[in-house]
């Protein structure tokens, strides 16, 4: 048995399922009932799901409109994402703090997290 060392996006699976309550297909996670029942739930809606899961891939899910952050902000996409920064605000510059939506009252526009 050999030990992992390193986990990587670009190599990983994940579960994907076709909801027929929100019509869309995407990510979904196992749930587990305070008696410990398991059931299959859709990621965007909570729904349980009962069909089989299919696999997708990082390529996939990103044509689903998912998107995989760069933590180093190393890829051209995320580092429009990675804005200031300041007061921990990660996404000036997507357009949600000018609407106040990042929850700083005002956003980055209005020096409402700090960054001017």
């Amino acid at each position: 048995m050999s030990a992992l060392t390193s986990l990587s996006i670009d190599q990983a699976s994940f579960p994907v399922l076709d909801c027929s309550a929100c019509g869309t297909r995407g990510l979904a996670y196992l749930h587990v009932g305070e008696a410990g029942e398991e059931s299959l739930r859709c990621l965007r809606c909570d729904a349980e799901v009962r069909q089989p899961l299919a696999k997708a891939d990082r390529r996939s899910l990103e044509t689903m409109g998912y998107v995989f952050l760069d933590r180093n902000r190393t890829s051209p996409k995320a580092a429009k994402l990675s804005g200031c920064g300041a007061k921990g605000v990660k996404s000036c510059g997507s357009g949600g703090c000018s609407s106040g939506s990042c929850g700083t009252g005002g956003g980055c526009s209005s020096g409402g997290c700090g960054g001017g």
